[in-house]
């Protein structure tokens, strides 16, 4: 049987913020994600969106991590009433761990995480002259990411955050101020934010046409 931490919150920012933060000290152990978990060989992670009751009603946790507010506390403390972990660590104060409330990892850490770049791929032709090509397909917040097959489509392509593409061993030159329509092309792959495009010339359209 896994062990069950659960994280709660009646924040949804601090939901969002500290899986996160877990997922990433765990990301060597990930094996599955899921809307509101994810899994480790050993492990449930688990988020708890405390402000409605019938989310955490029912619910059991060897451990919990909580907000350090007192209703939290006291959902925790009914979460963990049968947990065989000494009553010390039943329950971690979010704070120990570093939380999305804290200035510096608002600004220095969850920047790393966002999802807000795109991968140009200047090696192969887009599918008209003069059109991009981007690599993979969208995927949803908790899925894994589509590092796979090409499209043309920036609003169908995949979102990537600069920690994601590091991890999957790629190490891409990053779009940046000044440079120049010839030098991103020298890249045959190259990160960048959709919104950057526009500096370099690129416009977006939409094609209707008669097969």
């Amino acid at each position: 049987m896994l062990f069950r931490i659960c994280y709660l919150s009646d924040i949804p920012v601090r939901l969002e913020n500290s899986r996160v933060i877990l997922e990433r000290m765990e990301s060597a152990n990930i094996q599955n994600r899921y809307e509101k978990s994810f899994v480790t060989e050993n492990s449930e992670y688990r988020f708890i969106d405390c402000r409605y009751p019938e989310e955490y009603a029912g619910h059991y946790a060897d451990q919990t991590i909580i907000d350090y507010r007192k209703p939290m506390r006291e959902i925790a403390e009914i979460l963990t009433a049968r947990s065989c972990v000494p009553e010390e660590y039943r329950i971690i104060d979010d704070r120990e761990i570093g939380t999305a409330d804290f200035p510096i990892y608002k600004k220095r850490v969850m920047d790393k995480y966002k999802r807000k770049y795109v991968i140009v791929c200047n090696e192969h032709s887009g599918n008209w002259p003069g059109a991009l090509l981007f690599w993979g397909h969208r995927t949803k917040d908790y899925e894994s990411r589509s590092f796979g097959g090409y499209t043309s489509n920036i609003d169908g392509c995949e979102l990537y955050s600069e920690s994601e593409v590091k991890e999957k061993g790629y190490h891409f030159t990053k779009y940046h101020e000044g440079m120049t329509i010839e030098e991103f092309w020298g890249y045959d792959d190259i990160l960048i934010e959709p919104r950057c495009l526009e500096k370099l010339g690129y416009k977006q359209m939409k094609v209707c046409y008669r097969p």
